[in-house]
């Protein structure tokens, strides 16, 4: 029986080797069966334990190229002591799997032994290969840069550096390496470049201009370069130099700067104000009407935002429509007021046009204004003028309803009463005739003249003013008038009509009705339909009255004339109503919309 030490050590021995992430196992010299292995090596080869040991590794198929695997025993048995051996080893399933391979013969008496050990480094090497790849790409990106790219360190000695520094520079950047940044750009502008050097290497980054000569002195560049401090945990390790070539864009801001005073001298010859802004209103520019209308200098605007000679009610509409320009959408026209520098208010028109980008990037504003005060007053008259009539209007509709109102009570209770005298007169006659045949038959005509003289008397006070409008409301009185007007005209009418959602007043009321009565009127005189549809519906905040028809529509020339449509018009704008007309063969139809006042 093992002493107690020696099973702890073996114990140990075993866990150690289990617990391992490399493949560990113990194989004979002679043919590599192998005695014993951990799991780790049975992940790697794809493996049983019960298939692996007892087994030699070309049994098992274990490298990839077998003479490599005779190869190992070889040296092995000479005494050779493997160390991380670059190797290719098979799993069960055919995968093939990249590894490090370490061996030495064990020290044992009896049989010759050896202990492998298999680091499995598959995804290591593809890690490794795509950082190599993509190191190439990133130099050949950097390579094609035309900008001067490189990496100094806290020593000034190069790094790295990209081949522009050879079209620049005329400096082989493979040689750069090492060298001292005095070397690379020579002792003058290294001079010059000496404080932003030492502001770069205490962490701060560093931009500035300079004029670069070409290598052969044919040319000047005009260059834009950024030093960026490397600082990891806080110490700064060198700094990263990126030069670029801005010499197009100086060419441009010379060739801007001829254009902006051209562009000064035209529109400072114009009477109307003139400004330009960036996306956040602040100005850029603006020409001396400008100045002069605002009492303000050049000067004293520039660097400021149009807010204050805005008024302040306009300013949230006027930001609105400017934020709605996009380069499909370039231009905005204003209309809004302003405070001269007499501190009088004027009216203002702006049109507003955007410029943007190759990119689309909103760049600026260029805004023409000019003086409508004058317009905006005329206006502001004419819309009281309108006012005023609406008014007279309304007025003289009411008129006209109560006097409606007034001959239907006179004609009801006057007509209506002598009529139901005359019927109770010819009966008594009736009774007086006795056996008068013939003069019984004549007064049996008259009463039923008197009759119809009744109904027809009925009928022109509902027309005048039906009684139901007053004791009902609209929707029971327009149910009626659409089944009467049926009845009447011939013509198949359905309707239907939903609950008020919100109370009207007497006026809306009554010119809902009339404009019902006028639009069945139309369709009677005008359409020669079979079928009439309506319906009346509503919300809290509107109402909608539609009458359509399978007549023979009408013309475009009869929408704004005629038919009682101006009526309808008119009546619509006393209520800020508005009326649509679709017209075709077999589908016409007028839609009246009109906005309620939310019951409180």
């Amino acid at each position: 029986m093992l002493n107690q030490p020696l099973a702890d050590s073996q114990l140990q021995l075993q866990t150690v080797l289990m617990l391992s992430p490399l493949g560990i196992y113990f194989a004979r010299l002679s043919d590599g069966a192998i005695s014993e292995c951990n799991d780790a090596l049975l992940a790697i080869i794809g493996r049983e334990r019960a298939e692996t040991v007892g087994r030699p590794s070309s049994e098992l198929a274990m490298w990839a190229a077998p003479e490599q695997g005779a190869g190992i025993l070889s040296s092995i048995a000479a005494g050779e002591v493997i160390r991380e051996m670059p190797v290719v080893v098979r799993h069960k399933s055919g995968e093939l799997r990249r590894a490090y391979f370490s061996a030495s013969r064990l020290p044992l008496a009896g049989e010759p032994q050896f202990v492998g050990q298999l680091r499995d480094a598959t995804n290591e090497i593809a890690i490794e290969q795509k950082q190599e790849k993509t190191s190439r790409h990133l130099q050949t990106v950097l390579d094609s840069i035309p900008s001067l790219i490189a990496y100094w360190d806290c020593d000034l000695k190069n790094r790295f550096a990209n081949h522009a520094y050879q079209l620049w520079l005329g400096v082989d950047p493979d040689q750069m390496p090492g060298m001292h940044i005095r070397q690379v750009i020579g002792e003058e502008r290294y001079r010059l470049n000496l404080p932003y050097i030492e502001g770069v290497l205490r962490g701060e980054k560093q931009t500035f201009e300079r004029a670069v000569p070409s290598p052969d002195g044919s040319h000047i560049r005009h260059s834009l370069a950024e030093y960026i401090p490397d600082i990891v945990d806080g110490e700064v390790l060198g700094f990263y130099v990126l030069v670029s070539d801005i010499t197009p864009i100086k060419k441009a801001e010379q060739a801007l700067r001829a254009s902006e005073e051209r562009y000064r001298k035209v529109v400072e010859d114009q009477t109307e104000l003139i400004g330009r802004y960036r996306p956040d209103g602040t100005m850029i520019f603006v020409n001396e009407v400008y100045c002069r209308f605002f009492g303000k200098t050049e000067q004293e605007l520039a660097g400021r935002t149009w807010h204050p000679a805005a008024h302040p009610d306009d300013i949230e509409m006027i930001e609105d429509k400017l934020s709605l320009l996009s380069p499909d959408n370039p231009v905005a026209i204003i209309e809004n007021r302003v405070y001269a520098a007499d501190g009088s208010e004027h009216w203002m028109q702006f049109v507003n046009r955007a410029f943007f980008d190759d990119t689309g990037k909103f760049e600026e504003i260029q805004s023409v204004g000019r003086d409508i005060s004058a317009r905006k007053q005329a206006e502001q008259e004419l819309a009281a003028s309108r006012t005023r009539l609406h008014e007279l209007l309304a007025a003289n509709d009411h008129v006209r309803e109560e006097q409606r109102k007034e001959f239907a009570r006179e004609i009801h209770d006057q007509l209506g009463a002598l009529l139901t005298g005359i019927g109770f007169r010819i009966d008594a006659l009736n009774r007086l005739l006795g056996d008068k045949p013939l003069l019984a038959e004549e007064v049996i005509r008259i009463k039923s003249l008197v009759s119809r003289a009744s109904i027809a008397a009925r009928n022109i006070c509902d027309r005048l003013r039906p009684p139901a409008l007053d004791d009902l409301g609209l929707i029971p009185t327009c149910r009626w008038y659409l089944w009467d007007w049926s009845r009447v005209v011939g013509i198949s009418a359905k309707g239907r009509f939903g609950p008020l959602r919100a109370e009207i007043s007497d006026q809306l009321s009554t010119d809902l009705f009339r404009i019902f009565q006028e639009l069945l009127t139309n369709v009677a005189r005008h359409s020669g339909a079979s079928t009439v549809r309506v319906s009346i519906s509503s919300t809290s905040h509107a109402l909608r009255l539609r009458v359509s028809d399978d007549g023979g529509g009408f013309g475009a020339e009869r929408t704004s004339a005629g038919y009682g449509l101006a009526g309808i018009r008119e009546r619509m704008a006393r209520h800020g109503g508005e009326i649509s007309i679709k017209s075709e063969p077999g589908a016409s139809s007028v839609t009246v919309t009109v906005p309620l006042e939310p019951a409180p």
